[in-house]
């Protein structure tokens, strides 16, 4: 009997109610052009719509690489998304959510980048960005080497899609994930044990206005990321403004869904949250007029402020 060979670098991939795009993200991995062996552990999150038959054309087709989790029930995106990197065996870990795909030379430009810097913890990369089926931008580039501090002060630098970890340096936080979080926990626990490498080439595809999550939904889980990291450094100017910068964030979503009474005290939180930084004194003091109002949300939109 011929020993199963472990893969160099485990792809997780999850998805749900995804048909229109599973399709792609799964034939533009197993198309990588790659000089080690890989897998591709695909979690469906009891899909409704078709994606099921699709991730289970791929097993048959491709039963080396594809290693599909189907669920009975519909666990959540959180624990479907812990299950699947928790069952990853490769030396390194890649993460594709089900709408996105990837360039031909992805796996191995990230797995010869960690390979080459034995500091990193994790390396990400620049994305296209995508609206329904036309590119509308290119995520923004970044210095090489991104440190903690670097990561808390600006956030969000890089998409999930375009991660790959060292899986002997984060497995222990996907065991101690057991409820919803938020991907910026997984980086910030990565920045916590290294540096996180970037390869300012775009190496991915994102579609946006895809998800399902709220930001406002997500905000607990923002602040435990912010947490973790101030267990580690404390109350760092670099945390406060990252704590401040999210609470802008809060109080813009809130504006964008009509609550100006909500907006108003997020925005008070991020004043609380770092006095020493300008932004959102300046847009209190601005006061509240209608064009005021719609030059945030375009700042916020364009990320102006980051």
């Amino acid at each position: 009997m011929q020993e199963e060979k472990t893969p160099k670098v485990s792809v997780c991939v999850v998805t749900y109610n995804q048909k229109k795009y599973i399709r792609q993200c799964l034939q533009s991995i197993v198309d990588q052009e790659t000089d080690f062996d890989f897998e591709v552990i695909v979690g469906d999150d009891c899909s409704t719509d078709g994606t099921r038959a699709i991730v289970q054309e791929f097993a048959e087709r491709y039963p080396e690489i594809i290693k599909p989790i189907f669920r009975e029930k519909n666990i959540g995106g959180s624990k479907n998304y812990i299950s699947v990197h928790q069952q990853s065996v490769g030396e390194y870990v890649a993460h594709c959510d089900g709408d996105d795909w990837v360039c031909p030379s992805k796996l191995i430009k990230q797995s010869r980048y960690l390979d080459a810097h034995s500091e990193c913890t994790l390396v990400a990369h620049r994305m296209a960005v995508w609206d329904a089926e036309k590119q509308v931008s290119i995520t923004m580039r970044n210095s090489q080497s991104i440190s903690l501090p670097a990561l808390l002060h600006n956030h969000p630098m890089f998409l999930n899609s375009s991660i790959m970890y060292r899986r002997d340096k984060l497995s222990d936080v996907f065991v101690a994930l057991n409820s919803t979080f938020i991907d910026f926990y997984v980086y910030v626990a990565a920045a916590m044990k290294g540096d996180i490498g970037f390869i300012n080439e775009v190496l991915g595809n994102y579609r946006r206005n895809i998800g399902i999550s709220s930001k406002r939904e997500l905000m607990p889980y923002i602040q435990a990321a912010i947490d973790l990291a101030a267990s580690k450094v404390g109350e760092t100017p670099d945390v406060l403004r990252c704590r401040s910068r999210q609470y802008l964030s809060y109080a813009v979503a809130a504006l964008c869904a009509n609550e100006v009474s909500v907006f108003r005290s997020h925005l008070l939180s991020s004043i609380k949250a770092d006095s020493s930084w300008i932004m959102p004194k300046l847009i209190f003091l601005a006061g509240f007029t209608p064009k005021v109002l719609k030059l945030l949300i375009l700042m916020y939109k364009n990320r102006w402020w980051a």
